[in-house]
């Protein structure tokens, strides 16, 4: 199991925000997820989770899911969510991400939050469109590196540099 980095500046994702859920988003075995337990602070008028929040999760799941399978920077295009049951707060789920296919620059996703027996409670799918010429680089600046593994630290660093494209393609 490998922590990726994350943006200090997310809500979602930062660990140093006292505002925000300082999740920590893994990669295993070539699966993106996050285990999450949502606290009362973030409660919808009805005393469950948030949905709105949970959508959110989902697609910073999601650009990671891309930039770890494809390599990739990806915007939102297109997404249809099914919330099947609301999630609880103070229950513990997990909220996973897999790339199904690509169609030039689309990408086809599949994201997920199910409980720890498996049984999903919310399924999102999407087309993401990748960023032709992404500054990848510029924009992790703003990352945090300091949980990560020296060999996801290398990963993170070499994309968008051409060597590590040619490399890659070996």
């Amino acid at each position: 199991m490998s922590v990726l980095p994350w943006n200090r500046a997310s809500f979602y994702t930062s660990q140093d925000r006292k505002d925000g859920l300082n999740i920590k988003i893994v990669y295993e075995a070539g699966s993106v997820y996050s285990n999450i337990v949502i606290d009362s602070r973030f409660k919808d008028y009805s005393g469950q989770v948030d949905r709105d929040l949970v959508f959110g999760i989902m697609d910073e799941i999601i650009w990671y899911e891309v930039i770890m399978q494809l390599k990739k920077m990806s915007v939102t295009k297109k997404v249809a969510v099914e919330f099947y049951e609301p999630l609880q707060c103070n229950v513990p789920y997990r909220v996973e991400a897999k790339v199904d296919k690509t169609e030039g620059r689309e990408i086809y996703v599949t994201a997920w939050t199910q409980d720890e027996s498996g049984k999903r409670f919310i399924e999102l799918k999407g087309i993401f469109s990748a960023i032709k010429n992404a500054p990848i680089q510029e924009f992790l600046k703003n990352f945090d590196f300091r949980d990560c593994s020296e060999e996801i630290k290398e990963f993170f660093h070499s994309l968008g540099k051409k060597e590590y494209k040619k490399k890659q393609s070996l």
